[in-house]
C-alpha cells in the first residue's frame, strides 16, 4: 500500500511541477532552468528515491525504472538528473542488466558532461566502457 502511495504522489508532483514551470515568468524560467528544483520537483524527487529504496535490490529493475523516471522527466536540474540516471545504471548492473547499464551510465555520463561536472562523467564513461568492448553487442555501432 506504501508503495502505491508514492508511486501516485511521484506522479502528482510531477504534475504540480509542470504547472508551477507554467507560472513562471520567461526570465524567472531562464535563471532558473538547469541550477534549482522547484519544491514540487523535489518533493517528487525525494518520494521517488523513497520508493527506489524500498523496492531495493528484491525488485531492482522497478527501482531502476523509477530513477529512471526521475533522472529523464521534469527535473530541470542537470546534475540531479544525472545522479539519477547513474544510480538507476547500477540497478541494472545487478540485476544483471548489463546494456540497460551501460546505455544509463553513458546518459548519466552525457549529463554530468553538461553540468560541467567531468570527473564524474569520465568515471561514467570508464564503467561502461567494458560493457562496450567485451560484450557480443552486434548492433552497437548503428
Amino acid at each position: 500500500e506504501i508503495e502505491n502511495v508514492l508511486r501516485e504522489a511521484v506522479g502528482f508532483l510531477q504534475v504540480a511541477d509542470k504547472e508551477q514551470k507554467e507560472i513562471l515568468s520567461g526570465a524567472e524560467k531562464k535563471s532558473s532552468l538547469g541550477t534549482s528544483l522547484t519544491l514540487a520537483n523535489r518533493m517528487a524527487v525525494h518520494a521517488g528515491l523513497l520508493l527506489a529504496d524500498m523496492l531495493g535490490q528484491s525488485r531492482g529493475k522497478e527501482s531502476a525504472e523509477v530513477l529512471f523516471r526521475l533522472g529523464s522527466g521534469p527535473i530541470n536540474c542537470v546534475l540531479s538528473s544525472a545522479v539519477m540516471l547513474e544510480q538507476a545504471a547500477w540497478c541494472y548492473f545487478r540485476q544483471p542488466l548489463e546494456r540497460k547499464f551501460a546505455f544509463h551510465m553513458i546518459q548519466a555520463a552525457c549529463k554530468y558532461h553538461q553540468a560541467g561536472q567531468e570527473q564524474h562523467a569520465v568515471r561514467c564513461f570508464q564503467s561502461a566502457k567494458p560493457m562496450y568492448l567485451s560484450s557480443q553487442w552486434v548492433h552497437i555501432s548503428d
